[in-house]
């Protein structure tokens, strides 16, 4: 007597078409991450534009209130925000860079850090004196003599100033 033949069929995939997909899975994973920490970033700097602009609102106001001077040391900085308080970093809890003329008050530069290089309009932090170095080259000369404004190849600042 012959076996009956049954018309089986291998139900399943096989082992090469399983790792084609976790291989296709991983890529697209790792697309995804990278795109999702570019957003990140450009968030956290529009926030720190956003909070430097801030800044920048509250010490004109403060100038137009107290007779044509700037905050001259961190509290006068304080009083004139709202909230009572200099913004901070998101990412990293640390204060923006804030420069001032202490002698009378004529001028500042607030800066702050930003993590997408390319969107700054500084190549560094603000000098002791208070004046901001705008551009947007990474060239070490503009801060070379100046111990508070360090130069940098890999960051990019965006800065603001007396607008009087």
């Amino acid at each position: 007597m012959k076996p009956k033949k049954t018309n089986q069929s291998n139900s399943g995939f096989t082992l090469l078409e399983i790792l084609v997909v976790i291989t296709i899975i991983g890529f697209l994973t790792a697309m995804g991450m990278t795109s999702y920490n570019v957003t990140q970033q450009r968030g956290r700097d529009a926030r720190r534009k956003g909070d430097i602009s801030a800044i920048q609102n509250a010490f004109e106001q403060y100038y137009v209130v107290h007779n044509s001077t700037y905050p001259k040391e961190e509290n006068e900085a304080k009083t004139s925000l709202q909230s009572g308080s200099l913004p901070v970093d998101p990412k990293t809890g640390a204060p923006y860079s804030y420069t001032y003329d202490a002698t009378n008050g004529s001028t500042y530069c607030a800066c702050a850090t930003l993590e997408v290089l390319g969107g700054g309009n500084a190549t560094a932090v603000g000098k002791a004196d208070g004046t901001c170095n705008f551009g947007t080259s990474t060239s070490a000369a503009p801060c070379a003599t100046d111990a508070t404004c360090p130069p940098t190849t890999s960051a990019d600042f965006f800065c603001v100033q007396a607008r009087q």
